[in-house]
């Protein structure tokens, strides 16, 4: 996924890899403007999966509750750690909105530092 923000007008476009897909406008028009005015938008790249599971095992180490935090490891160290710690993270009450919360903060600095590296650069 690769998704794009007109700096003017704040829209964002998101494309899958190939750019043959846009989610959610019409692809042809959306694409050919951003080859065709790409000092008019800021690229963003998703997470790879080791920075996302990064993201877990830092939540996962912040917890408190030494038996929750010692299960959510141990998930992480298994086969299938992104079904599986979503699924212990959803039947947690406590937890769910903790995770949310926290998923969204890091999503967040990393678009963040991706906006300020591309500034940088241009």
């Amino acid at each position: 996924m690769k998704c794009y923000l007109n700096i003017s007008s704040g829209e964002v476009a998101a494309f899958f890899d190939d750019e043959e897909s846009l989610i959610g406008q019409k692809s042809d028009s959306i694409i050919d403007e951003v080859k065709e005015n790409s000092s008019e938008f800021i690229s963003f790249n998703a997470m790879n999966s080791r920075e996302s599971f990064n993201v877990m095992a830092d939540f996962a180490m912040g917890v408190e509750d030494n038996d929750i935090r010692a299960h959510l490891l141990r998930i992480l160290n298994a086969p299938s750690p992104f079904k599986n710690f979503k699924l212990a993270i959803d039947r947690s009450i406590e937890y769910r909105q903790k995770w949310l919360d926290y998923k969204k903060g890091r999503y967040f600095d990393y678009v963040k530092s991706q906006i300020i590296t591309q500034q940088d650069q241009g």
